[in-house]
């Protein structure tokens, strides 16, 4: 929950998110709520001295609000630029989903941590992971200058947008000629690569089963073999926890820009019942502080050869 106070009526107004998205807003005697389904928007519900009106909502991949059916609604489409400055006044909810300040329009980001400002293409405040981390050398900016492919829920780090990940190409995968079982998709043939190691043959996850794929960085690499803790999260599209999938194509897309690294994710499967959240059809899963225990990160991918062929042939 957020506490913000409106300049315009000086009272308070109260954001309540769930799982890192938008959900109620409430303000004395006027209230917003979303209607969605998993991640995807369907509508939305607004209250105001006891009268309530339904607006259903016309979304794109990417949650960017482009049409409202209601009956007290403009019947003329949103069009946004690029960096998500409306052609109107979105309402609620608008630019990849996200809560604009309704007097700004700037984006609050991060559960209304981090403003950003379409107009001006950049973020009101520097960014926490900048300029060594993922935030990128430039401190402002939105999305390393990317906002078509990219998004920043967080506005700590870009993602890749929805419309890029499930079926989309996957690229080229070849075997790397020094490393037996070392292959590799070369996304740009001189700045970009992303690795994973696969094996039939060992023996520390004998006791797990093997679940998925993590895109990431070979830089944290021995962070995540240590095991997972949660004071590494940071905010997500689908709030706090460790983000894998079982499809090898989601998780080349996640892996960092350069040095990019598949890591294997096993667990107990019987002691994650309950601490496992799926999005996306299951193309996306949340494992959950309380599972931490019960799941192991490394650096191979291990499951049986025909499989590793089928995956490769993709």
């Amino acid at each position: 929950m957020q506490n913000t106070s409106s300049q315009d009526v000086k009272r308070k107004v109260y954001h309540f998110y769930c799982k890192g998205r938008a959900a109620n807003q409430l303000q004395e005697d006027t209230n917003h709520t979303v209607v969605q389904y998993e991640d995807q928007l369907l509508a939305q519900q607004s209250c105001k001295d006891g009268v309530c009106t339904s607006t259903v909502l016309t979304v794109d991949q990417q949650r960017t609000v482009l049409y409202r059916a209601g009956q007290y609604q403009s019947q003329r489409p949103l069009v946004y630029t690029p960096y998500g400055h409306p052609s109107q006044h979105p309402g609620w909810l608008g630019f990849n989903g996200e809560r604009p300040d309704p007097m700004t329009l700037h984006y609050l980001l991060g559960n209304g941590r981090r403003g950003f400002n379409p107009v001006l293409m950049r973020f009101n405040s520097l960014d926490r992971m900048s300029p060594f981390g993922s935030g990128g050398l430039n401190s402002y900016s939105y999305c390393l200058q990317d906002p078509i492919n990219y998004q920043d829920p967080s506005g700590d780090s870009r993602v890749p947008s929805y419309s890029r990940l499930p079926g989309g190409s996957a690229g080229n995968l070849s075997r790397q000629k020094n490393g037996p079982g070392k292959i590799f998709k070369n996304v740009d043939p001189v700045e970009h690569q992303v690795t994973f190691i696969v094996t039939t043959g060992k023996t520390e996850t004998k006791d797990y089963d093997f679940m998925g794929y993590h895109g990431s960085s070979e830089r944290y690499k021995r962070s995540l073999e240590a095991g997972l803790d949660s004071k590494h999260n940071s905010p997500q599209v689908y709030g706090p926890g460790f983000y894998y999938s079982p499809n090898l194509k989601t998780a080349m897309d996640f892996a960092s820009s350069q040095r990019g690294y598949v890591y294997g994710v096993y667990g107990k499967i019987s002691k994650l019942e309950g601490h496992i959240d799926q999005y996306k059809g299951g193309d996306y899963r949340v494992i959950r502080e309380k599972g931490y225990d019960y799941v192991l990160v490394r650096d191979f991918i291990q499951y049986p050869v025909d499989q590793v062929a089928l995956e490769v042939r993709r």
